[in-house]
Parts: structure tokens; C-alpha cells; sequence
């Protein structure tokens, strides 16, 4: 499946995160699809989990060297 597809069908239109510091957004338009969000993170994670229920919904993309928690935004 999808992964940006199904975060618009929930409702989701951003993704946020911080990396060195720097906060990093991305808006989940029509044309972005799971292939762009894996190269906008520069290196393909090897799980990715969902946590929808959160007070502060967030994706979980483990990396080798690092894990990212991309927070959710409606």
C-alpha cells in the first residue's frame, strides 16, 4: 500500500521532523507518493510503523544508523 496515500485518507497534509537541528516539512500533495517520501529522506528506512492513536500522531522510520519520529499534521 501507499504510504502517503493512506496518510491523506486519514486526514494527514504534512509530515514533520527534526534532524542536526533543523526542522523539515513536507506536504503531502496529490503527486507525492511513498517512492518520494523514501528519497526526500535521503535513505530508505528498513521498518517503517505508524502511530495513529497518539495524542501527537507520528511515523516511526527506523534506520541502520538513526530512527526518525515524523510527527503527523492535519
Amino acid at each position: 500500500m501507499n504510504l502517503v496515500t493512506l496518510l491523506r485518507d486519514e486526514g494527514f497534509s504534512r509530515i514533520s521532523y527534526l534532524s542536526e537541528g533543523k526542522k523539515h516539512h513536507l506536504v503531502l500533495d496529490k503527486e507525492e507518493d511513498t517512492n518520494f517520501l523514501l528519497e526526500w529522506l535521503d535513505k530508505t528506512p528498513y521498518a517503517i510503523e505508524y502511530f495513529p492513536y497518539e495524542v501527537k500522531p507520528y511515523v516511526m522510520c527506523l534506520k541502520e544508523e538513526q530512527s526518525l519520529k515524523m510527527f503527523l499534521y492535519k
